[in-house]
């Protein structure tokens, strides 16, 4: 079985009431944009992917502190700043490590999402006074590929955070679907998967952990829980047909019991964030590729 995840992000739109969408602000300032060459002997023998993980590798074991854009104080309900933060995020955004085992120190950083660093920074150094935001979500990666034979089961990991300047508890949960037809981004050219959603959704058996989820407000700090972890356990059948399938997760409603409780704790705080951003693929997707059982 090979996993890949591809580390793209996908944000749901922000709502601010009565503003229109932010522009993406350029890279922080201080951050260096050139990659250093590594030594001739270490080169030797590596490809030029590897060779690019090496360089950008080396430059992140050597940041061990968050440069001061923002307040100590934005971060106070967030766990320590790894030293090793900006080494585990180029493990991970080149497929090195199993997001299922990173500890939540990484990625209850919002530096560990890539919008962050841009529009996210801009839009909380630079706040509109005269709105604020009502709901939005964010979920990184967008993709996993996954190669394996029938009668396997895997876990997919995505994270779900909440949007940039927004001040809401919102609740989610999890919506399975199989789309038609959807894109799919690989290496350099990706390709499109063609699927029947009935005969598709007969491959497979799909659960969520949780269920649900309250994620926290981003803004003016960021929140305990802004940012939590989905897992989406997949049990490919036995009789599964070889051939190239999308499983798709849409945020839905969470379960009734848990909005319950968080709207008699948050009331007019609380959001249900379960809406449709009239785009034509799912928010997170995982392309399966089923093989037949014992084929090379």
């Amino acid at each position: 079985m090979r996993l890949f995840a591809i580390m793209a992000v996908f944000a749901v739109a922000l709502l601010l009431f009565g503003c229109a969408q932010q522009e993406v602000a350029p890279p922080v300032g201080g951050q260096q944009n050139a990659t250093p060459a590594p030594a001739a002997e270490q080169a030797k023998d590596k490809t030029p992917i590897e060779l690019l993980i090496e360089a950008q590798k080396q430059r992140a074991e050597a940041i061990s502190k968050r440069p001061d854009y923002l307040p100590e104080v934005v971060y106070q309900n967030l766990p320590a700043f790894p030293k090793d933060f900006y080494e585990m995020r180029v493990l991970v955004q080149y497929g090195k490590l199993d997001l299922q085992d990173i500890g939540e120190e990484y990625w209850k950083q919002p530096e560990w999402y890539p919008s962050f660093e841009g529009a996210g920074l801009n839009m909380m150094q630079n706040p509109p006074r005269d709105r604020w935001g009502a709901w939005g979500i964010g979920v990184y990666p967008s993709d996993m590929m996954v190669e394996t034979d029938q009668g396997t089961s895997f876990t997919a990991t995505t994270y779900i955070y909440s949007s940039w300047l927004v001040q809401t508890y919102q609740g989610v949960g999890a919506e399975l679907l199989y789309p038609a037809s959807s894109s799919v981004s690989y290496e350099q050219v990706g390709f499109k998967v063609v699927q029947d959603p009935v005969e598709a959704a007969k491959q497979f058996e799909v659960s969520f952990e949780p269920k649900g989820m309250l994620i926290g407000p981003s803004f003016p700090i960021f929140g305990e829980d802004w940012a939590q972890k989905q897992l989406v356990h997949v049990q490919v059948k036995p009789d599964a047909k070889p051939g190239n399938y999308v499983i798709g997760v849409n945020p839905g409603p969470p379960p009734s019991d848990m909005e319950k409780e968080w709207f008699k704790i948050y009331r007019t705080k609380y959001v249900t964030s379960a809406f449709s951003s009239g785009l034509d693929r799912p928010y997170f997707q995982i392309t399966v590729v089923v093989k037949e059982k014992g084929a090379a």
